[in-house]
């Protein structure tokens, strides 16, 4: 059995709202991620609210453990959105698990 050598991979630096590779010098700029990193704070409260609603809805359908779950995800992955702070305290052993009409 004969061995080849494994490529090691390079962690990349994070410069500015790109990635850079430290492995990509200035004669390779279209390898150079002009991305920005994080979501901007709009995009991250719209999906945040999107997910509250959707474990809303599951709470109101009865679906107390999916609401749950949802409201768990939603508070770690979101902890800086009023959302993700919401379902926090939903997720909490004595949280509210959402709503319904009771007289429409």
């Amino acid at each position: 059995m004969t061995w080849a050598p494994v490529p090691l991979l390079v962690p990349a630096l994070v410069l500015g709202a790109g990635i850079v590779d430290p492995g990509v010098g200035p004669a390779a700029p279209d390898l150079i991620s002009s991305a920005p990193l994080t979501a901007s704070l709009e995009d991250r409260e719209e999906d945040a609210q999107a997910d509250l609603e959707k474990a809303e809805a599951a709470a109101r359908k009865g679906k107390h453990r999916a609401a749950q779950v949802g409201y768990e995800r939603l508070a770690k992955k979101y902890p800086d959105t009023a959302a993700g702070k919401v379902a926090a305290r939903r997720a909490s052993p004595s949280g509210f698990l959402g709503w319904d009409w009771v007289v429409q």
